[in-house]
């Protein structure tokens, strides 16, 4: 394909999954386009981020081609110029991430733009609407996500809420590659038990630490240690507390704070199995993160998180969502059980890159504009 392709979203320095996604997604399609990326200087108000930071200029994923860091998220101004930009580029699509509410001023302003000029949009839908999400949010997502002329997504149960809404829209569904831009582990955290679990990324009440917490007090074995490493967007002190009344508090490391690059590598390197004890989900970067490292994961049968993991092939499926369930899993689990997961592992990484996926897309656009 020779024409030009328009790129909308946050893309390296900016911190988070949506970000890194889209950063090697680009990476991947400059190869086969002429990608053009269109950034934020502001993505979110400081008053609305709860994180200390939203750029880490210390990451090794970087930009192959540049983008043009043009669109403030709260000025009108710059989604009417950047609209106005990329509509003179007369590009052939215009790929869009969609998984948070706030945008949907900003992008329903360049969305008309876009459509009043006759250029197909095509979403990467990684939340058809945010999490824990009130009805008016659902709402929103529905009224925004109607100008996508296609769809990538990563769960059928994405795919699911797509079609109900919009079941003349052409859907892919693709597992989301592995997050290949971490560095290689120092080895330099001693191990402190025989087994050691991670709970990583972004501590949410979606999430379950509060399960994973409890699950852990019921354990009847005690070689366990686990690490939750990650910028807690909840009630920190509640969960320390919580592992004091429990009588756990010595067998856990509270690291609440983002966690760089380096340091998540030595994070991830040290743990046998990464927990994903969440209450509800569309899918998780942490799985993907934890596959680059080889590492296994636990996760619960919600949302798109079974697709990804291979019942004792890549990871250990939960029967339900439930402190018993999860108890019951660990209880079970053995460092020589994880180790074994390797070469599942190696091989799903090898059949899931972003090479593929941009490969994948660039068909889905194609097919699209024929269909038209």
């Amino acid at each position: 394909m020779t024409a030009v392709i328009a790129m909308i979203a946050p893309v390296s320095p900016f911190r988070g999954g949506v970000a890194q996604h889209s950063t090697m997604l680009a990476n991947a399609l400059q190869d086969v386009v002429d990608l053009k990326v269109f950034s934020y200087r502001r993505l979110y108000p400081e008053f609305l981020y709860p994180g200390d930071f939203q750029k880490d200029e210390s990451t090794q994923l970087k930009m192959v081609s540049p983008a043009f860091f043009v669109l403030d998220a709260i000025n009108p101004v710059s989604w009417i110029r950047a609209a106005r930009e990329i509509a003179r580029s007369r590009p052939l699509a215009v790929i869009l991430p969609w998984w948070t509410f706030f945008l949907a001023p900003c992008y329903l302003v360049i969305l008309a733009v876009l459509k009043r000029s006759g250029i197909s949009t095509i979403f990467i839908c990684h939340n058809y609407s945010d999490h824990e999400a009130a009805f008016w949010k659902r709402w929103i997502s529905r009224l925004v996500l109607r100008y996508g002329d296609a769809f990538l997504v990563h769960s059928d149960s994405i795919r699911s809420d797509i079609h109900d809404a919009m079941p003349d829209r052409p859907c892919l569904v693709a597992p989301m590659p592995v997050y290949s831009s971490y560095p290689a582990s120092s080895n330099d955290l001693p191990r402190r038990a025989e087994l050691e679990l991670l709970f990583f990324g972004f501590v949410r009440k979606y999430k379950g630490l509060d399960m994973l917490i409890r699950s852990l007090a019921a354990l009847k074995r005690k070689d366990w240690h686990l690490t939750v490493a990650g910028e807690c967007w909840d009630d920190s002190e509640g969960y320390v507390q919580l592992a004091k009344e429990l009588g756990v508090d010595d067998r856990i490391e509270f690291a609440f704070r983002y966690v760089m690059e380096a340091e998540a590598a030595n994070y991830i390197s040290r743990a046998d199995v990464l927990v994903l004890p969440y209450r509800s989900a569309t899918g998780s970067a942490v799985i993907p993160t934890a596959y680059h490292y080889n590492k296994p994961v636990v996760v619960t049968p919600v949302g798109g998180l079974p697709e990804v993991v291979e019942q004792g092939v890549t990871g250990f499926i939960l029967r339900e969502v439930s402190v018993q369930a999860l108890t019951d899993c660990l209880e079970e689990l053995k460092t020589s059980d994880c180790r074994e997961l390797a070469e599942g592992i190696s091989k799903w990484k090898s059949e899931n890159s972003w090479e593929q996926l941009a490969s994948k897309l660039v068909d889905l656009i194609e097919s699209s504009n024929e269909a038209e």
